[in-house]
């Protein structure tokens, strides 16, 4: 906006510009805190894609800018980094890896352990996170347990991470034995009708809940992949040469989401698919080491 003044003492009139800052528009960049959903939403899109930072902010992140998006990233892998971060996150597929390794290679070889078992992982965090688990309870809950758990799950209203403070067991199998203990065991007549549902109907998931009352689809599902034994569809002999090409093919796609990696075997379950490419990296990774020495 311009404007006109005239000052005293002076024989002309002086043009003065004024300039009216504007407040930045909100709702096309984020510039504020990255939600928990962001961030998931960042490493998922990582795992798919790399460093492709255009295509996660064009296709997942569109609030934000490439070079934030990378930013962000880096920054969460050097908190990854820590031991103690809570991004540094462990499966308790991971958990039995690492009390298997322990076992067999002895307390402190963590670099030897780290290299065998968990490459993407460094020593220290190996080193913690055994320091948790010598810590922890496993193995079979017993009745008194069961009772204190589910009197703790009213008392806290289903806080797993305080219940696992209280009992010294991991929080997810906090988790998973409180909701087996709210839903009844599978009978042996609902597991053979199962696998009879499932020969007629395959993974018709919703038309198979029909004819097993009391049960729902997702929990019919997690039998069916869980139990060998009930599903017909699944490959309980030797890996074969087709199977072993199958699932290389599927980690190159997926990685370690074993559920997808399994659906490309096709005739084995998300459980054997990591069980087999565990041992299997375990065998080259040692071998390696072998021949390095």
């Amino acid at each position: 906006m311009m404007e006109s003044y005239k000052i005293p003492g002076l024989p002309k009139i002086i043009p003065v510009v004024k300039y009216i800052l504007k407040k930045p528009k909100i709702g096309s960049i984020k510039y504020n805190r990255w939600t928990p959903q962001e961030i998931t939403t960042l490493l998922t899109a990582h795992k798919e894609h790399g460093k492709n930072w255009n295509l996660i902010s064009q296709q997942y992140l569109p609030t934000r800018p490439p070079s934030t998006i990378r930013r962000k990233y880096i920054h969460l892998e050097k908190i990854k980094s820590r031991p103690t971060s809570e991004y540094n996150t462990w499966t308790s597929e991971e958990d039995e890896t690492l009390k298997m390794a322990t076992y067999k290679y002895g307390v402190g070889k963590w670099s030897e352990i780290r290299k065998i078992f968990f490459s993407d992982r460094s020593s220290a965090q190996v080193q913690e996170r055994w320091k948790v688990l010598s810590k922890t309870k496993f193995g079979r809950w017993n009745p008194e347990e069961d009772k204190k758990l589910q009197d703790l799950a009213k008392q806290y209203k289903e806080d797993y991470r305080v219940i696992s403070e209280i009992l010294k067991r991991p929080v997810h199998s906090v988790y998973v034995r409180y909701k087996r203990l709210q839903t009844p065991k599978w009978t042996i007549e609902e597991l053979d009708k199962l696998r009879d549902l499932l020969k007629e109907y395959g993974k018709d998931w919703e038309r198979i809940e029909q004819m097993i009352p009391g049960r729902n689809g997702w929990e019919i599902k997690k039998v069916a992949d869980t139990l060998v034994c009930v599903n017909p569809f699944i490959n309980k002999r030797m890996w074969g040469k087709t199977e072993k090409e199958l699932i290389k093919k599927g980690v190159e796609m997926h990685g370690n989401n074993w559920v997808k990696v399994s659906q490309v075997v096709g005739t084995r379950s998300h459980r054997q698919c990591q069980r087999y490419w565990q041992i299997e990296q375990g065998k080259d990774k040692s071998e390696k080491i072998t021949n390095d020495n």
